[in-house]
């Protein structure tokens, strides 16, 4: 039996394929930047001083790419719209653009980059770092409306609610891992485990929420259980269901195997730690590429 999802590949252009990985990469900036200020805000009090500078100017750079890759990807749009490079940067099919939910979207992501590049420049004060989060929920938010979520009808705002608890642990998920790496990079391991336990306490909340909300969106948005195995979309999302179920069991790993160890100084523990995440960053990047294509190029059945 032939697939859906390869049907729904066959014809694509290299306007769609443009489209599909710069999307992925403003996945992958947006989450970066907005998951990294939840996590800094989360983990203040547990971070040195050098670590939290190291990982305040990282995070604004990354609100920098957050700000490019936006705007590049109206010009993505409007490429695809057109079907010619010609237009990328034409006012009247990027005015067009902006009036769009997508445009919508876009303001509130660069709004947010902006608002976390300016806070986090110069010294931390309470009253910046309260502005950069603002910044950094604004980026992750952006998405929920250019979602299919926003497309359910006869559900009130409860689609829409459960796809920005959904995007919010996704944010702090992803946002961890670098920040988790470098940490595993460094010698202290008390520090370390002390970080990953703590890791592992608000992990366990935000997984609950992600799957909870995932699962009672999707099946919002299907309608039916069968659009699982029979449309592209259903298809495309066991994909990114696959990848998650990974990416959550080696945290599961790390909780509750890696972390006593460290605790107990053990040093192959910390090499195994390093070299978990790095395997996790890998999945992270199947699963916004995963995403990226579920919502570029095919959609739910029930909304075709």
């Amino acid at each position: 039996m032939e697939l859906a999802l390869e049907t729904a590949f066959f014809d694509v252009d290299v306007w769609q394929l443009m489209a599909v990985f710069i999307k992925a990469l403003t996945y992958g900036a947006s989450f970066f930047t907005g998951g990294g200020m939840l996590f800094l805000l989360l983990f203040y009090g547990d971070l040195t001083e050098q670590e939290w500078h190291t990982f305040t100017k990282v995070v604004a750079w990354a609100s920098l790419i957050v700000i490019a890759l936006s705007i590049f990807r109206i010009a993505i749009m409007n490429g695809l719209l057109s079907g010619s490079s010609a237009a990328m940067f034409d006012l009247e099919m990027t005015r067009m653009v902006l009036q769009s939910r997508e445009g919508w979207a876009t303001g509130l992501r660069l709004a947010g980059a902006v608002l976390v590049w300016v806070m986090l420049r110069g010294s931390a004060t309470r009253i910046k770092n309260s502005i950069a989060i603002f910044g950094a929920i604004l980026i992750v938010i952006s998405f929920a409306w250019v979602g299919h979520a926003g497309e359910v009808k006869g559900y009130g705002v409860a689609p829409m609610a459960l796809l920005l608890l959904h995007l919010l642990a996704i944010a702090y998920w992803l946002g961890a891992l670098w920040p988790l790496y470098r940490l595993a990079c460094g010698k202290d391991m008390p520090h370390i485990a002390r970080v990953m336990r703590r890791f592992g306490v608000i992990a366990a909340f935000m997984v609950s929420l992600l799957i909870v909300s995932g699962l009672i969106l999707l099946s919002l948005i299907l309608g039916t259980l069968d659009e699982l195995w029979r449309s592209a979309y259903g298809q495309m999302f066991v994909i990114k269901l696959s990848s998650v179920a990974l990416l959550l069991g080696f945290a599961a790993m790390n909780k509750l195997r890696l972390t006593p160890r460290l605790s107990n100084g053990e040093g192959k523990a910390l090499a195994q730690l390093k070299r978990s995440i790095q395997f996790e960053m890998v999945l992270v990047g199947i699963i916004l590429f995963a995403t990226a294509c579920f919502t570029t190029l095919v959609g739910p059945t029930t909304m075709q």
